[in-house]
């Protein structure tokens, strides 16, 4: 895709993926230690494949039953929050979690917007899990 080539460290001043500097910059110094696990960009059948796979799940959103945590990155530049609210708004046992301050790499942020995350997180694994253990059966 336009813009896209081999993989290149994305550890700039102002990363694309992520606001916390050390963080985003362990995904670059881990692929630059083991360069076969380095992957570059999209590929014109990836965005095709993706748009198929996008297309298919908004046709099954609605029987999707299973309690989830979906969560959305206010300063994301990869996905569109506002496909991601439509499609949870028919999703019966999900919670939303909007992190405003956050960017793409949920997990690799700033302390406030991962903890957010992980503690709806954690929550949802004692509910589903640990509370009700008969549950697992229908993951």
């Amino acid at each position: 895709v336009k813009g896209h080539g081999d993989w290149a460290p994305l550890s700039l001043p102002i990363h694309p993926l992520t606001n916390n500097p050390e963080r985003g910059c362990i995904q670059d110094t881990w692929l630059s230690e083991h360069p076969n696990l380095q992957v570059g960009g999209v590929t014109y059948k990836w965005v095709y494949e993706a748009l198929l796979s996008c297309r298919h799940l908004f046709k099954i959103v609605p029987e999707i039953k299973t309690p989830c945590v979906v969560a959305s990155a206010g300063q994301d530049i990869i996905v569109s929050n506002s496909a991601i609210e439509k499609a949870v708004h028919h999703m019966p046992h999900v919670e939303y979690l909007k992190l405003p301050a956050a960017k793409h790499e949920i997990l690799m942020e700033n302390d406030e917007s991962r903890q957010a995350f992980l503690d709806a997180f954690y929550k949802l694994i004692q509910t589903e899990i640990v509370d009700k253990p008969e549950t697992i059966k229908r993951f």
